[in-house]
């Protein structure tokens, strides 16, 4: 049971009115306004598991969660790049928990494909087209914001089907794609504009309108969000009468910005010549002044990140050694000492192996939340009882799965092919966006060394896919001679598959499938690499830098490249250490060992694979930085909170 015998008489009656409900629920009796419905049982037991019965008082449908998110990888909305896939596996985490949410983001009217066709001397070739996205839900609700001539510009909110009683995804919807142009663009900053002041709006409406009273706290989803800490900022100094710095220390209180990546290249920066749209939606003059300083001491520039550190009150990097690198990074950058807390990213895990949880499941490795169990030593033997051939069977089936959605062409491959897989094909994945730091050609820096791994293990396929941004030159450059050594090499033709189009759909096909999995981005730039935490779900044994979440296992659970970036060293481990993974996926016995001791991990210290990549773990982390509790942290889950 998942009570505590000795509950307060207050908890009592709180279970006992939402159990009460949740039966009128079912029996189509709820009438109730939002503003009496309290917690669902379900997040009510949530808390209690992660030993935070305080937390229905706290964070409830009244006072909920604000997460602003420029993307989320969902097929009506558009995807490019790990960050919206991972808010999509956030909102789907929150639903699973009836966990008290409004997450905020845009919808885009196109998404960026690669389409077949000929290149008129007889040769296939891709060419980047725009696709229309099928809109969310209306939700009848309109946000009128000033555009950058201050005229009224009317933005609909749609609602999408992820979204539950307690957890509701709202996006305002905008022409165009995804990431479009540089950084520095008009476009993005009109969209970090609608993305902000109109999502801001939207509380302010629900508020109104008596959904809900006031958020308990705003998370910031990388730093293209922060308008929309500035529009809150804006309200509260207005409900304060010009009162800024009263407005700046509450809004600092209950505001986190997560930082994902410290590549240079992805953060905004914008002229003061382009902030009319800003300034044109700041209704205190006091605020607007204060940002017209602000930029003002900039050399009339400024870059979001820059404001985003200004205004939150805390700081996380997304795995413990990105939080280190982001201290040194920043402090340097700034001269000033920084603090960040580290929750390290999870994943949903259901949305990407929903039968490997159900099997984690059953044999009591995890519980109901997809978190692992309690009790690091039941945990680790339950692990070790695992029979290997039930895990083989596992893998196989999604082998099967790959296989036959290959066969069936619903991806070609880069010369408009089918692909068919050997049935006791070993299928090496190396799947993600393109860009400079993820070192696409790494594999392929000494093409006789592939050769031969190839061509003494014949039963190995390696599976790439990813897709750069269109404006990214050097990115391009790097995948279209990935693309060329393929073609122009028959053993690297007939065994290595570049696919086209990655997106969300092929990715749940094809990382369950994975034998091995090779993750090589310039150390120090990878955030938390949730990636290798959906593969090692599925069984891959974990060929990677120690980065991100790598950073947190103990060197033994996975097969560490090791040696100085870039380094001949670095290059001989990666051969040598993807040797040692493809021969051991030979042993369905040893490959299942080595699962397992990824899975494991060192259960004393909470450091396992399946550990980290709970979302249900990342949330309540998420939680215990905004809403502490005195003595109330996840015991041992990260050493850096």
């Amino acid at each position: 049971m998942f009570l505590n015998p000795i509950i307060s008489q207050k908890e009592r009656i709180y279970l006992y009115h939402s159990m009460k409900l949740m039966v009128e629920r079912e029996r189509g009796k709820d009438g109730l306004s939002s503003r009496e419905t309290p917690n669902s049982l379900r997040f009510c037991e949530w808390a209690r598991r992660i030993d935070r019965p305080d937390l229905p008082e706290r964070l409830n449908p009244q006072h909920p969660m604000v997460y602003f998110s420029a993307g989320y990888g969902l097929p009506e909305m558009g995807y490019m790049g790990g960050l919206g896939i991972l808010a999509a596996d956030h909102v789907k985490q929150a639903v699973d928990l009836d966990y008290p949410a409004i997450f905020i983001g845009l919808a885009y009217g196109f998404r960026r494909e690669e389409v077949l066709g000929d290149d008129g001397n007889g040769r296939t070739s891709w060419t980047n087209v725009e696709k229309p996205l099928g809109q969310p839900r209306d939700t009848g609700m309109t946000i009128t914001l000033k555009n950058a001539k201050g005229e009224d510009w009317h933005i609909k909110v749609g609602r999408h089907d992820v979204s539950s009683k307690s957890t509701q995804l709202l996006t305002l919807q905008v022409p165009g794609v995804v990431y479009p142009e540089d950084g520095g663009c008009n476009v993005r900053l009109a969209n970090g504009v609608v993305l902000g002041f109109g999502g801001y709006e939207i509380v302010r409406q629900l508020r109104e309108q008596g959904v809900m009273e006031e958020p308990v706290f705003y998370h910031l989803n990388e730093s293209a969000t922060v308008f929309g800490a500035l529009a809150v900022l804006d309200d509260l100094t207005n409900r304060y009468d010009g009162d800024y710095e009263r407005a700046l220390a509450e809004l600092r209180t209950k505001t986190i910005l997560t930082n994902h990546t410290l590549v240079p290249a992805a953060e905004a920066k914008f002229t003061r010549q382009q902030f009319d749209i800003i300034f044109n939606n700041i209704k205190n003059p006091v605020v607007r002044q204060r940002l017209e300083d602000f930029i003002r001491a900039r050399g009339d520039q400024l870059a979001t990140l820059d404001l985003a550190l200004y205004l939150a009150g805390q700081y996380n990097g997304v795995s413990e050694y990105h939080a280190e690198i982001a201290v040194r990074t920043f402090t340097q950058q700034y001269g000033r000492p920084f603090e960040f807390k580290a929750v390290t990213n999870g994943i949903h895990p259901k949305s990407w192996n929903p039968e490997m949880v159900s099997f984690l499941t059953e044999q009591g490795v995890l519980d109901k939340f997809g978190m692992a169990i309690d009790n690091p030593t039941k945990y680790a033997q339950r692990i070790d009882q695992i029979d290997p051939r039930e895990m083989w069977v596992k893998k196989k089936a999604k082998v099967d799965e790959l296989r036959q959605y290959l066969a069936e062409g619903k991806r070609v491959d880069q010369f408009g092919e089918k692909v068919d897989l050997p049935e006791d094909v070993v299928i090496v994945g190396f799947a993600r966006r393109v860009t400079e730091y993820k070192r696409w050609q790494m594999m392929f820096r000494d093409p006789d060394k592939l050769r031969t791994i190839l061509a003494e293990n014949p039963e190995v396929h390696v599976v790439m896919s990813g897709q750069p941004h269109y404006k990214d030159e050097p990115a391009r450059a790097d995948l279209e001679s990935v693309k060329r050594m393929i073609a122009e090499d028959p053993l690297l033709r007939a065994r290595i598959h570049f696919m086209p189009n990655w997106t969300p759909d092929f990715a749940r096909v094809l990382i369950p499938a994975c034998h091995v999995w090779v993750n090589t981005p310039r150390k120090g730039q990878e955030a938390c690499g949730t990636s290798g935490m959906k593969s090692g779900l599925g069984g891959a044994l974990q060929v990677s830098v120690i980065d991100g979440f790598y950073a947190e296992l103990l060197k033994d659970t996975f097969y560490a490249i090791e040696g100085d970036t870039d380094s001949g060293k670095e290059l001989d481990s990666l051969y040598q250490r993807l040797e040692e993974a493809i021969a051991d996926v030979q042993d369905p016995r040893v490959w299942a060992d080595s699962v397992k001791r990824f899975w494991k991990g060192n259960p004393k210290d909470r450091e396992s694979g399946l550990h980290i990549a709970s979302g249900a773990r990342a949330l309540a982390m998420y939680t215990n930085m905004a809403l502490p509790r005195k003595g109330y942290l996840i015991p041992r889950i990260h050493r850096g909170i």
